[in-house]
């Protein structure tokens, strides 16, 4: 199995640098893609967050009463 993923990876690497002159091995732009992933679970944190706290003020204000009693 492990074979087949080198002979495929290969395989990939060869078209790649054939047909759209891409290097592979080149690491340009991969600190780019690391900062694209870091933004991208940051966002996601975010959205997490705002629809836990959207949950919880919904799930308070239903607790408030209708009526309130005079002291």
């Amino acid at each position: 199995m492990i074979g087949a993923i080198k002979v495929y990876g290969a395989y990939l690497e060869a078209v790649m640098a054939t047909k759209f002159d891409v290097d592979m091995r080149d690491e340009t732009g991969a600190l780019s893609l690391q900062w694209a992933a870091v933004g991208a679970f940051v966002i996601f944190i975010a959205i997490v967050v705002a629809a836990i706290m959207s949950t919880k003020a919904q799930s308070q204000a239903n607790n408030i009463p209708d009526v309130v009693n005079s002291p």
